[in-house]
């Protein structure tokens, strides 16, 4: 581990930096670091310490200090968010997922930032000065930075225009609707990079800019035979090896509503399957320890670490069971047998998120609500049933196909880093 000296980083700035402001954005980009150094370009991580995130909550007691913990581990040069801003340090180019941004006093936005914020909203919805503009990089550059840092009466700074000098757009998950990327960010990257033809054709639409499908960096690792994955998955977790392995991954929801309703059947099913329960890490952060008691007595044994290589959990489980979110996409994508989970009122969900992926994804995809499973036989039953899995398995690489096209796993990481070397020399 080495903390970047300002005063080295002041005489030759590193082309490529990675904005880290989730303990799992180390699991997201660690493939793609690697593949960087492996071509000559080491990248510098951007811790954020900032207060303001997590929609202004204050950042919990002692976690800068394990982000600063999880990149000495990781090897990687790093630097202070709010250290490197003082210095008034930028970066050629920054990889961020986008996913957080600063909450700053009104009083702190400087006049010329408001006339350009405002100048800025009545030039871009011009599409002739929008195109002219467009042949001057610098200027409009600028505009749209002002635009996108401050929006009257939200006093938000996005973090990715105040470290470098252009960025590129990382996506977290498939789980997308037909309006994305978030109208607030539209304008903030240059280069967008996504996972497959699904969702290029959605952001290219949206946005007007270069969209690149990479599939998913962190999954490269995923080794052929699944032997190495299991391996260390067994071990850590003191699993059955002779027994299946089943990884039950919910969703963040209000209260782990999507654990409560399930829990009685992964109950159930690991009386004679290993079961292992990863809540969400926004709900690890949210719950009491009297939730995480309660699901002590699942029967199955729980996986608390934000930033786990989830290469390994995919690669050794049998099957995965989840709900919403990017968890069904990343199963998909990683060809692990699939099983969806409803809630209860499943269909008033459906019917108010109709157009996002996770919703639509079900038109083809099996999927049922606990009370249905009981009405099967329980989960065991379902699990058990060879025939149902063995179409399960044609169905779900054809929807495969149609989200990531022919991306193989092992590739997205060089693909990824090799765009980024080109482009991080075009500026």
């Amino acid at each position: 581990m080495r903390s970047l000296d300002i005063e080295i980083l002041m005489k030759k700035l590193p082309n490529i930096a990675f904005y880290i402001s989730d303990k799992r954005h180390f699991d997201y980009f660690r493939n793609l670091l690697l593949a960087l150094c492996e071509m000559g370009n080491e990248p510098v991580l951007i811790l954020n310490d900032t207060r303001g995130l997590y929609g202004g909550k204050a950042l919990p007691v002692g976690y800068v200090d394990e982000m600063k913990e999880l990149a000495g581990e990781s090897g990687f040069t790093y630097v202070i968010s709010s250290e490197s801003l003082r210095k008034k340090e930028r970066f050629k180019l920054i990889v961020s997922t986008f996913a957080y941004y600063y909450k700053i006093p009104f009083g702190a936005v400087r006049l010329k930032s408001l006339l350009f914020y405002y100048l800025s909203t009545a030039i871009l919805k011009i599409p002739l000065l929008k195109a002219v503009l467009h042949r001057f990089t610098g200027i409009q550059k600028r505009i749209t930075a002002s635009a996108a840092q401050i929006t009257p009466g939200r006093n938000w700074v996005w973090p990715e225009q105040m470290h470098a000098n252009q960025s590129v757009f990382f996506p977290k998950g498939l789980d997308i609707s037909e309006q994305s990327p978030d109208k607030a960010i539209r304008e903030l990257p240059d280069l967008f990079f996504c996972h497959g033809p699904y969702d290029q054709a959605i952001i290219q639409k949206n946005t007007g800019k270069p969209v690149i499908p990479i599939g998913y960096p962190r999954y490269d690792g995923l080794s052929r035979n699944r032997e190495e994955e299991r391996s260390r998955i067994v071990e850590e977790f003191g699993l059955n090896p002779e027994q299946p392995l089943v990884t039950w991954l919910p969703t963040f929801a209000k209260h782990g509503r999507n654990i409560s309703e399930w829990l009685e059947q992964f109950r159930k099913l690991s009386d004679t399957v290993n079961v292992i329960l990863r809540p969400h890490p926004k709900l690890m952060d949210e719950q009491s320890r009297d939730f995480y008691s309660h699901l002590e007595t699942s029967g199955a044994v729980l996986d608390h670490v934000a930033q786990r290589n989830m290469t390994d959990l995919y690669g050794a489980s049998d099957f995965v069971c989840c709900d919403y979110g990017g968890t069904i996409f990343s199963a998909l994508y990683t060809k692990t047998p699939l099983l969806l989970l409803d809630l209860s009122d499943h269909k008033t969900i459906a019917v108010t998120r109709n157009r996002s992926s996770d919703i639509r994804v079900r038109e083809t995809l099996f999927h049922l609500t606990a009370e249905e499973a009981e009405e099967r036989g329980g989960l065991q039953t379902l699990l058990n049933d060879q025939v149902f899995w063995e179409a399960q398995k044609v169905v779900q690489k054809n929807v495969r196909d149609l989200y990531f096209g022919k991306i193989s796993i092992g590739e997205s990481s060089h693909v990824a880093a090799k765009q980024l070397i080109k482009w991080a020399g075009s500026i």
